[in-house]
């Protein structure tokens, strides 16, 4: 009998079920609605907080202790979107180190794949703010092709969100920060383009830490735009141009894409000497014109010999200090106006630089060339002989020696 019952119970459960179904009261059967836990405030905050500390951390050249504060951030709240930006910026560096090849292609694509969670995941203006901006610096540090319009796009997002002003962020502080790391990208692209971001910054009052660091790229501009004065530039001197510290291969590539010293040499009588070829400029940018250039025997800048080897090097990304590169000029300078244009030049009872003294075997390079207004001693009067030269002192030199020539 009870089991009599429990079957009729079953069958008309069943009956009710089926007419609901065939009335349309139960069309499909519906999943219980998804609740979406916000994180609580306090945490939004601290993962704020891991995320400044971890983007100060990258800009000290810390780059697993900023991954560490970036994962923290993440641990607090799960899709944070400054900290999925951070992590894509922290791939992006690595592949930059890296040359061309599939570690690298590995790195971008795991940088391009960060930047693309964080933007699905942007919940505030600020948020918006440092995904534009971290997008500008990922591609100047990609720079694959087409990279300065897409950082340029980003820009525009960042300088024209609404809702900034006043807003709560940490580590970039103010939109101007959008304006400075524009400025620094399209330093790189062409320095020319450069200074409109770079002003904005400065003639602002609100540009905070911004504008000191605008304030040095600014004025690496106008010390670029002095030295090469009314000349066109190649794209080869704008590369080097912007350069901290110049190369043998860099001044090499300059002096004969600036100055077109072989046919110059050529029609002066200077005589040139066929060497081997350097083993170490296969692949090498700048090979023909250190090819170029090799034949003429410049003092400071021939071919050498390796100690170890015996074989013929040109050593190319070795640096040039200040001393070395008056060498190189005294040698050009010397065939433009003949030794006695400079002899006179070289003679001194004593040495005008604190930092030279005239039994310097460089004594006589440094005379000539600063006389020649090749180079200048700085505010001190010292020459820094050991001092880096920069792309713009290289440029001043070169630009000088191009109005003698002319």
């Amino acid at each position: 009998m009870n089991d009599s019952k429990r079957l009729s119970g079953l069958l008309l459960s069943c009956f009710f079920l089926l007419a609901f179904t065939l009335s349309g009261c139960v069309s499909e059967l519906k999943s219980p609605p998804v609740v979406v836990q916000e994180p609580l405030p306090g945490l939004v905050e601290e993962a704020w907080q891991d995320y400044a500390e971890g983007m100060f951390a990258m800009e000290a050249a810390h780059p697993g202790r900023a991954e560490r504060k970036f994962d923290s951030a993440l641990s607090r709240v799960g899709t944070f979107s400054p900290a999925l930006v951070g992590k894509s910026l922290i791939f992006a560096l690595k592949a930059a180190e890296k040359p061309q090849g599939k570690q690298r292609r590995d790195d971008e694509k795991a940088a391009l794949a960060w930047l693309a969670k964080a933007e699905t995941n942007l919940h505030s203006q600020p948020e918006r703010f440092v995904y534009h901006v971290g997008a500008i610096r990922l591609y100047f540090a990609l720079r694959s092709p087409g990279w300065i319009n897409l950082a340029f796009d980003h820009y525009r997002a960042a300088w024209n969100g609404d809702g900034l002003d006043g807003a709560f962020l940490p580590y970039y502080q103010n939109r101007y920060a959008a304006s400075y790391f524009m400025g620094v990208a399209k330093y790189v692209s062409d320095f020319r383009q450069a200074e409109p971001f770079l002003e904005k910054v400065l003639v602002s009052q609100e540009g905070g830490r911004w504008s000191r660091e605008a304030g040095i790229l600014y004025e690496k501009i106008q010390e670029i735009l002095r030295s090469v004065s009314y000349h066109s530039l190649s794209g080869t001197a704008l590369d080097i141009a912007i350069r901290d510290e110049v190369t043998r291969g860099e001044i090499a590539a300059l002096l004969v894409t600036e100055l077109a010293l072989d046919p110059y040499f050529a029609k002066g009588g200077r005589t040139s000497v066929q060497t081997v070829e350097p083993v170490d400029l296969f692949d090498h940018p700048y090979r023909n014109e250190i090819l170029t250039l090799s034949k003429w025997q410049i003092k400071g800048l021939s071919p050498l010999i390796n100690s170890t080897t015996g074989g013929t090097v040109f050593d190319p990304d070795i640096l040039v200090d200040r001393k070395g590169l008056a060498l190189i000029l005294e040698d050009i300078l010397q065939h433009i106006r003949g030794a006695k244009g400079v002899a006179g030049l070289t003679k001194a009872s004593q040495s005008p630089f604190p930092d030279v003294s005239k039994h310097d075997d460089w004594f006589g390079a440094v005379r000539v060339v600063t006389a020649g207004g090749l180079m200048k001693p700085d505010l001190t009067g010292a020459f820094r002989p050991d001092g880096p030269v920069s792309g713009a002192n290289l440029l001043l030199a070169v630009m000088t020696l191009k109005n003698e020539i002319q």
